[in-house]
Order: C-alpha cells, then sequence, then structure tokens
C-alpha cells in the first residue's frame, strides 16, 4: 500500500512538474508572438512611410506626359497597403 502512495505521489510531482513546463512553454511563445507582432505593426508604418515618401516623388514627375503604367499601377495600389487582418 505504502509503494502504491509512494508511486501515486510521485506521478503526482511530475505531473506538477511538465504542468508548470507548460505554463512556462506558453508564457515564453506569448512574449515571442507580441514582439512579432510588433515587429509586423513597425514594419508596416515604415512600409506606409516609405510608399507615401514614393507616391510623392512620383506624383511630382507625373504631373505631364510621362505617367507610364507602372506609375499608374502604383497609384492604384495606393490604398491596398496595409497589415495582414487589418489589425493595425
Amino acid at each position: 500500500m505504502r509503494e502504491d502512495i509512494s508511486a501515486l505521489a510521485q506521478q503526482q510531482h511530475k505531473l506538477a512538474s511538465d504542468i508548470n513546463g507548460i505554463e512556462t512553454n506558453i508564457k515564453i511563445t506569448s512574449v515571442s508572438i507580441n514582439n512579432t507582432d510588433k515587429h509586423i505593426h513597425d514594419n508596416f508604418s515604415e512600409l506606409t512611410t516609405l510608399k507615401n515618401d514614393i507616391i510623392q516623388l512620383l506624383e511630382r514627375y507625373a504631373a505631364g506626359t510621362f505617367q507610364s503604367n507602372a506609375i499608374a499601377q502604383i497609384r492604384a495600389s495606393k490604398p491596398t497597403l496595409h497589415p495582414p487582418d487589418g489589425k493595425y
């Protein structure tokens, strides 16, 4: 009987240790996901700034007969640059 109780106590200790390890991994993964989300947000913010700067430059030179299909495509895509799922 004592051996059974001792074996159950060891199992309980191992399960508690496993649960603690899983909780730690969840916390680490959560921090990693949050950092990744921040990097995505920062990258899209920078891309938006660069896109706007490029469009301003293109608009200066596209005012005359020099407008090409590429410039028209860039202008048409202007509102479509946004992060996935529109989160940011």
